[in-house]
């Protein structure tokens, strides 16, 4: 298992919800927000846990970049 901490003000949970909904072959997310970030744990990934998270965050970087 593994985290990324995602700061509430430059990621919305509509986007990371989006990402997380596509990465659901990947891995099981789980989100949770604490203060001002969303904490999502990355569990039984298929793939390399840290390429996994990385990608994560570039799809959903792009995402809000829209």
């Amino acid at each position: 298992m593994i985290e990324l901490a995602l700061n509430t003000e430059i990621y919305s949970e509509d986007k990371i919800n989006q990402v997380q909904t596509v990465y659901r072959e990947y891995a099981i997310i789980t989100k949770k927000l604490v203060d001002q970030y969303w904490i999502l744990k990355f569990d039984n990934c298929r793939y390399d846990e840290s390429l996994t998270i990385k990608e994560f965050e570039n799809y959903l970087i792009g995402l809000e970049n829209l």
